[in-house]
Formats: structure tokens, C-alpha cells, sequence
């Protein structure tokens, strides 16, 4: 039996803060040896249940399975897309669809700017020992999907109603900020 064991999206598991042009790729099981793939079909779809199709390369004759992109396709920004593919091989079968995988895509504003919150006056960045922001709001929808977006100028943690929002300690990671400044993209819906 023919079928697709695992999805990646840019050599990832689900990854976050994919840019414009996410490559794919999958990992084919079957029963018989000597299989190789024939011909993929690739489908992006804003819906887990695939009703509405972002992209959709119909049947491709091809045998590779790294290194696929989807030609056409234009991501919105910060917009969770989930991916699904079949397969058919050397021997005439052809797969179910495989289980979805999914992604989101980053800002995808090359000219993204804004102005850092800081507790300091102008002149005073150096004698910055720390602070504590706070925002409170209330939401009063239910809640779709829900992203934050973070930096720094330096090292920070990020909170959400007391809950430290992932694990990674350091964040965003050291660059040399006048230049270029890393950020963080983190599915917040469950928090």
C-alpha cells in the first residue's frame, strides 16, 4: 500500500514565520520494494478540511519529492495554511491523500519598522536595567487564531496572563541590532 509518512515545509515540522516561497517535501511508505514515485499532487488550503484550495498543482509528472515548490502560490501574511499531498508510483498505484501538515507564513513586510517601548528618555538606553510592560485588553470575540510578534534590543521574555509563552531562553538571539534585528512569531490561541 502506497502512502505518505511524513510532510516538511523548508526541511521543518510545522514550522512558523515561513517567507514567500516554502519549499516541500515527503517521505513515501509501501509494502513493495523497488517503489519510487511517478507523479505528486500538491494542495494548500487555509481550511483543514480542504474546502476552499489556496493552490493546487493537479497531478505533476515527477519524481522527486525534496525540493518542491508550489509555482504560483502567494501566502498572505501571518496566515496558517495547512498542506496535503498524494502521490502516485512506479507501479501504477496511487495514495490517499496524506495526513495534513501545516505552516504559517511570516509578516512578509520586508520594510516592517516600529517604535521599541521603553521606559527610558531619549539619551538614556544605556543606564536601562530592565523593565517590566504591561498591557491588559479584553477580547470580546472568540478567538480565530492569535500571533505575537516579538524583538528586542537585547534579551527578552514574553508573557501572556502570567504564562510564559515557549520555552526558549535568550530570545530573539543576539544580532548587532542597528543592522538587523531577529523576531518571533508564536501561535498564542491556546493562551
Amino acid at each position: 500500500m502506497l502512502g505518505i509518512k511524513k510532510i516538511s515545509i523548508n526541511y521543518q515540522d510545522r514550522p512558523t514565520g515561513v517567507g514567500c516561497s516554502p519549499q516541500f517535501g515527503w517521505i513515501l511508505t509501501s509494502n513493495k520494494s523497488n517503489v519510487f514515485q511517478t507523479a505528486f499532487q500538491l494542495q494548500l488550503s487555509e481550511h483543514l478540511d480542504f474546502s476552499f484550495l489556496a493552490y493546487d498543482s493537479l497531478k505533476v509528472f515527477q519524481e522527486e519529492s525534496a525540493h518542491v515548490f508550489a509555482p504560483g502560490f502567494s501566502p498572505k501574511p501571518l496566515t496558517r495554511y495547512f498542506v496535503r499531498v498524494k502521490v502516485w508510483d512506479n507501479y501504477g498505484e496511487e495514495s490517499s491523500y496524506s495526513q495534513p501538515s501545516s505552516f504559517v507564513t511570516s509578516n512578509l513586510n520586508k520594510n516592517w519598522s516600529a517604535h521599541f517601548i521603553t521606559a527610558q528618555g531619549i539619551g538614556e538606553e544605556n543606564l536601562s536595567k530592565g523593565y517590566y510592560l504591561r498591557k491588559e485588553f479584553i477580547i470580546k470575540k472568540p478567538v480565530k487564531a492569535a500571533w505575537a510578534l516579538t524583538t528586542a534590543q537585547g534579551l527578552y521574555e514574553f508573557y501572556i496572563n502570567g504564562q510564559k509563552a515557549g520555552n526558549d531562553q535568550f530570545a530573539p538571539g543576539w544580532t548587532s541590532y542597528k543592522k538587523r534585528l531577529l523576531y518571533e512569531i508564536r501561535d498564542i490561541k491556546h493562551m
